[in-house]
This record gives C-alpha cells, structure tokens and sequence, in this order.
C-alpha cells in the first residue's frame, strides 16, 4: 500500500509517545461529501483545529497526517465510554465519505476496502488484535463513524469482516498447487 504523507500542523496533535504503547487502532469518518484523503491531509497542514488524526483515506489514496509515534487528538474526551483507548494508545483512521441524494452519510466500497487493508497491514505491525480495531463511538459514545454506530453496526460488522479477509485478498493469485502457496 503507497501512502502520501502531508504533515499535519504541529498545532493540532500532542508529543511523542513509545510505539510499543500503541494497543488500539480508532476508526472515524470524515463527515464530509466527497472529500478526499489529499483535501483533509492538506486541511489539517494549514488549519489551527485541535484535532488530527494519523490516516485519511478514500477510494484512491492513504495520507498520512501524523506519524504513529506522535499522539494524534482524535478520540479525547471529557468522559470515556471505553475504559483504556486513549489518544496516546491508539491510532486514528479517518475514512473519508460521501453523501447520498438524501443527505445521508455513506462510505465508498472501495474506501472501506483500503482502510481495512490499512488496519490490517497496522495490526500486524502492532500485534494489535481484531478485538482492539473499535470506532470512536466506541470511546466516547460519538456518532463516529456514523455510517457504522446505530443502523450502521451491520456495517461495522461487515467492516471488520474485511479486515480478516484482507490476506486472502492479497494472496488469492496464487496458484493452491503451486509450491510456494503456502
């Protein structure tokens, strides 16, 4: 997976923090029609917003915003629902969205797909276990990543159902009778 990295502005996310710490990855959603992973890594680049997250992505591209061992502000509250994700142990991946005619949130396949690979290629690399993949609303009771919180827990599920399809996905060219498929 190419990622870009646009840098976020340094007045948006906190310190440096030991990437052994990282145990949780945080799903979001944009909240915008058709924004892209350039527009919100070059928005947040200019913008004093107190706020960040680590990846945006969409149907063609991965930005990253901040690196994985700066602690990214994207899922602080006043009050946690959940009681050990922190912006200091998490990553934060924003899915960029789209509207429907009606007004009404929705997420690209093809977006769905890249941010699962994402979590995927990022669980591996922290160990971080499927359990530990959870959306922001899963810490602060946010509609975030709304498309996925009330209606949208089928969508969840389908979601993290794709993440565990991702090395079949990357390796199904393989010929079962070759002797290397294994």
């Amino acid at each position: 997976m190419q990622i870009k990295f646009i840098p976020c502005k340094e007045t948006n996310y906190g310190g440096t923090r030991n990437l052994g710490n990282v145990k949780y990855l945080v799903v979001h959603y944009t909240a915008g029609n058709n924004d892209t992973a350039t527009n919100n890594g070059i928005y947040f680049s200019r913008n004093d917003v107190g706020a960040s997250a680590h990846y945006f992505v969409d149907e063609n591209e991965v930005v990253l915003s901040v690196p994985e061992n700066i602690v990214a502000w994207h899922c602080g509250a006043n009050f946690y629902y959940h009681d050990k994700c922190r912006n200091s142990n998490s990553i934060g991946i924003e899915i960029c969205t789209k509207k429907d005619k009606n007004g009404v949130y929705y997420l690209d396949t093809k977006a769905m797909d890249d941010a699962a690979l994402l979590v995927w290629e990022l669980m591996e690399k922290y160990k971080i276990p499927l359990s530990n993949v959870i959306r922001h609303y899963d810490v602060t009771h946010k509609k975030c990543p709304a498309p996925m919180v009330g209606e949208g827990e089928s969508l969840w599920k389908l979601f993290k159902e794709r993440i565990m399809e991702v090395p079949e996905r990357i390796f199904d060219d393989v010929p079962s009778d070759a002797w290397y498929a294994d």
